[in-house]
C-alpha cells in the first residue's frame, strides 16, 4: 500500500479509539471537522488518501459525495436548464423573509385593510364581486406560485364581455399589487397581461350634445327644476364630474374672482375630488358664472336623487329632441366643445382634470364641431324661459 500522505504538520490524521475498537479519521473541510471510523487502518487511510486526491483535483473545497448527489438530482429534476438561472429564480421568487401564504388568506387580509379606508361601498362591493371570483377558483395556491397565466386563464374563463373583463383584470391588479407591497410576492403576475392578451375592448360612444340641445335642455331646466341650475351648469360649462358635483358647495365657487376651488379632502374626512387633488380652475366659460349668478344657494349645491333625476330625463328629454341620454353628457359635452374652440388639448385637460390628454381623447371628446358653433356654446345664457311648467 502506498504511503499516506501527511497533513502541514507532517502528520497521518488517524488514531486507533481504544474505547470504540476502531480507527478514526479526523478531516477538515470547508470550516467543519468531520469524524468517521473505520474497522482496520487500511481502511482509514485508503478514505484519507481518496480526500488527499479531492484537495488536489478541486482545491481545499472539496465537493462532498452529498453535494455530488444533490447536484445530479438537481440537473435531473430541470435538465436543459442551467442550474444558475433556475438558483436566480428561485432567489427572486422565493426572497428571505417573505411570507408565504394562500391566496384566499391574502384576499381576507387585503379585504379588511380595505374597508377601514373608507372607500365607497360601491368600490368595496365590486372589488369583491371580482377578487371572489378569482378566489374561488385559485385561493388554494400560495401568493408567490400565482403567475401570469393563471390571470390569462381565469379572465378568459369569465364568459364576460371585453369592458368587463377589462375592470376584473383591474381588481385583480388592485389585490396582488398590494400584496407585492406587502411583500407576499416579488412582482404582481398581473404585471404579465398585455391588453393584446384579452379580448379587444371598444371605446364607449362619447354623447356630446349640440348648441341647441343644450340651449333647449336648460330652458326646460330653468323652467321645471330651477333649484337645479346650477347641478346642471357646473357640469356642462365647466366639466365637473356628476359625483363631485353632488359634494360640492357654495363655498368652493368664488364668483367675486370666478375661480372654483375643489378639495380633494374636506374637514370631515370625506373625499370631494374623484382623484384626492386639490383643485383651482379659473379661465372657464365667462357664461358659466352668469348661471351661477342668476342661481346662486347657500350650503351643498342641490342635487337631485336618482329616481327624480331619471324622472326629468324621461319627462324633458323628448322636448328637447333626445332621444336617449347619453352618459357623462355635460362632461363629454363641455370637454368636446372647449377642444373645438380652443384646440389645446392641455387646457382641457387641466380643465377636465386628466392626468393626460391621451385619456381626454379616449374617454371624453367626441366629434369636433366648427369653431363658431363652439363659441355659441359659450354665449348659452340663463333666462326666463316662456315654456311652461310641464
Amino acid at each position: 500500500m502506498a504511503k499516506p500522505q501527511t497533513t502541514r504538520a507532517g502528520t497521518v490524521p488517524i488514531k486507533f479509539r481504544l474505547d470504540r475498537q476502531k480507527w478514526e479519521l479526523t478531516i477538515h473541510r470547508n470550516g467543519k471537522r468531520s469524524r468517521k471510523l473505520y474497522d482496520t487502518e487500511a481502511a482509514a487511510n485508503k478514505a484519507w488518501s481518496r480526500h488527499c486526491l479531492q484537495v488536489k483535483t478541486h482545491g481545499g473545497n472539496a465537493v462532498s459525495a452529498e453535494e455530488i448527489r444533490e447536484f445530479l438530482e438537481a440537473r435531473r429534476i430541470v435538465s436543459q436548464k442551467d442550474l444558475r438561472d433556475v438558483a436566480r429564480f428561485y432567489a427572486e421568487h422565493h426572497p428571505e423573509g417573505a411570507e408565504s401564504i394562500l391566496v384566499s388568506e391574502a384576499w381576507e387580509r387585503f379585504q379588511a385593510e380595505k374597508e377601514t379606508q373608507g372607500l365607497s361601498a360601491r368600490h368595496l362591493e365590486t372589488l369583491r364581486y371580482h377578487v371572489q371570483r378569482f378566489t374561488g377558483d385559485y385561493g388554494g395556491l400560495t401568493v408567490r406560485a400565482v403567475s401570469a397565466a393563471h390571470i390569462r386563464e381565469h379572465l378568459l374563463s369569465l364568459g364576460l364581455d371585453a369592458r368587463t373583463v377589462k375592470n376584473f383584470r383591474g381588481s385583480l391588479a388592485n389585490f396582488f399589487n398590494w400584496c407585492k407591497r406587502r411583500k407576499l410576492c416579488t412582482a404582481a403576475p398581473t404585471d404579465g397581461i398585455e391588453d393584446a392578451d384579452l379580448p379587444a375592448v371598444r371605446p364607449k360612444p362619447k354623447g356630446a350634445l349640440s348648441v341647441d340641445q343644450s340651449v333647449a335642455m336648460m330652458a326646460r331646466i330653468e323652467a321645471n327644476h330651477p333649484e337645479l341650475v346650477a347641478w346642471h351648469a357646473l357640469q356642462l360649462f365647466a366639466g365637473i364630474r356628476r359625483a363631485e358635483v353632488g359634494r360640492m358647495t357654495w363655498s368652493m365657487i368664488d364668483l367675486e374672482r370666478e375661480t372654483l376651488t375643489l378639495p380633494g379632502w374636506n374637514a370631515e374626512g370625506d373625499r370631494i375630488v374623484k382623484t384626492g387633488d386639490d383643485w383651482v380652475l379659473h379661465d372657464l366659460p365667462a357664461n358659466l358664472w352668469q348661471w351661477l349668478r342668476a342661481y346662486r344657494g347657500e350650503g351643498r349645491v342641490t342635487s337631485p336623487s336618482v329616481e327624480l333625476l331619471d324622472r326629468i330625463r324621461a319627462d324633458e328629454l323628448p322636448a328637447v329632441g333626445i332621444a336617449n341620454w347619453p352618459k357623462n353628457a355635460l362632461r363629454h359635452t363641455f370637454c368636446t366643445m372647449m377642444m373645438s374652440l380652443h384646440g389645446d388639448a392641455a387646457k382641457v385637460a387641466t380643465w377636465s382634470r386628466h392626468t393626460n390628454v391621451a385619456q381626454l381623447y379616449r374617454s371624453y371628446v367626441a366629434k369636433l364641431v366648427s369653431r363658431e358653433e363652439a363659441r355659441g356654446f359659450t354665449e348659452i345664457l340663463p333666462r326666463k324661459s316662456d315654456l311652461p311648467p310641464a
